[in-house]
């Protein structure tokens, strides 16, 4: 359920991000907020949730879980999101292997005072989602604006 939700709004996500690369091949996509959005997602990843545990134990799920639930998901489009994917290969400090790429997430968060809260989180899509089910539809976003500025 929260796999196939971070697909879903990663989709919507590369539908509405300003995308740019720069001269050393880096890539932004720069994410807007996503209110109304971010709340419909929202509903029906809580309706799926009460669906598939039921009751008492969704509503536990909730009480324990519902700040990561919200950090994961970037407050379900109540923030405003930067993420830089790198310019080429990785390699990961660990195992000395090369890695395609990684991505840094850098999200904005507000609440009712206005006070702001900056997460920031180093993503590694061919480990994390190596089919890319939930990073695919962001990655071709910087594909595309990459070839197109190759092109141009």
């Amino acid at each position: 359920m929260t796999l196939t939700t971070q697909a879903v709004r990663h989709a919507y996500e590369a539908e509405i991000a300003v995308a740019a690369v720069s001269e050393d091949g880096r890539g932004r996509l720069e994410i807007p907020e996503y209110v109304d959005a971010g709340a419909a997602l929202r509903t029906e990843f809580y309706a799926a949730l009460l669906k598939e545990l039921g009751e008492s134990a969704a509503m536990e799920v909730v009480r324990k879980l519902s700040e990561r639930l919200e950090g994961r998901f970037a407050g379900f489009g109540a923030a405003v999101q930067t993420l830089d994917f790198s310019a080429g290969d990785v390699i990961d400090a660990v195992s000395g292997t090369e890695i395609e790429g990684s991505v840094t997430r850098t999200v904005v968060f507000w609440n009712e005072s206005d006070a702001t809260r900056t997460r920031r989180e180093t993503i590694f899509p061919q480990l994390e989602d190596p089919e890319g089910a939930q990073w695919g539809a962001l990655l071709a976003r910087v594909e595309a604006e990459r070839s197109k500025k190759n092109r141009g």
